[in-house]
């Protein structure tokens, strides 16, 4: 008896757990051991069965020296289960959630109004973490080159010193040294819009309201 013949007498398979990057990209990669051991035997497409579930014919990619499953549509067949495609749906729910309510936060900012001058900053991931951009405009018209330490404040809490830096090479301002301690003190979170309120020229000191994106209507229609 062939060793094909034996096979099929017998289960051959394999375990393999459903990562983030897999649903993201689009494709699963075949276990290296597995693929050495029966590479030579797979065709694509090949037929991927589910309990109580219709067949579903899913394409193979060859990459280096990996074979992987590609994603493709639901009637050309995809390697995603059930649990998979509720977590794709909510996933899609929660961030079209977000994304209203970051334009709510976004509207609410630009209806702020003072006499002095302010600069309005929507919040994305590497301002959070990193630095923030000062608008050139209110740069140029209010700072004039400035490189030093401003205070800012929310409310009547103690003013936090952050710096700002200049960079002549392209006209920019910049919040550096204290703004990560700032952002983490007031869980900053990505969508939300900080309106930056100069309330003293001459000792560049600042107000900061903030307009939390989690906090406007709806948003508590995210599903984990």
């Amino acid at each position: 008896m062939s060793s094909q013949t034996q096979r099929r007498n017998h289960k051959v398979y394999f375990f393999k757990v459903i990562v983030e990057s897999a649903l993201r990209d689009g494709e699963l990669m075949i276990p290296r051991s597995f693929v050495k051991r029966y590479g030579k035997e797979l065709s694509s497409p090949v037929t991927l069965m589910l309990p109580n579930s219709p067949k579903w014919k899913v394409s193979l990619i060859k990459r280096d020296h990996d074979i992987l499953f590609q994603k493709g549509s639901r009637r050309r067949g995809s390697f995603r289960g059930r649990n998979c495609s509720r977590s794709e749906a909510i996933e899609r729910k929660n961030e079209a959630v977000l994304k209203a309510a970051k334009e709510r936060a976004l509207e609410r900012a630009r209806d702020f109004h003072s006499e002095n001058p302010f600069f309005i900053r929507p919040l994305c991931a590497s301002y959070i973490q990193n630095t923030v951009v000062i608008p050139t405009g209110f740069s140029r018209e209010y700072l004039d080159g400035y490189n030093g330490n401003v205070s800012i404040a929310v409310d009547e809490d103690m003013p936090l010193s952050v710096k700002f830096k200049f960079n002549a090479n392209n006209n920019r301002s910049f919040m550096t040294t204290g703004w990560t301690q700032f952002s983490q003190k007031y869980n900053l979170q990505e969508g939300d819009v900080c309106v930056f309120e100069m309330i003293d020229c001459t000792k560049f000191m600042f107000k900061v309201i903030i307009y939390r994106a989690r906090e406007q209507p709806n948003s508590d229609q995210l599903q984990g």
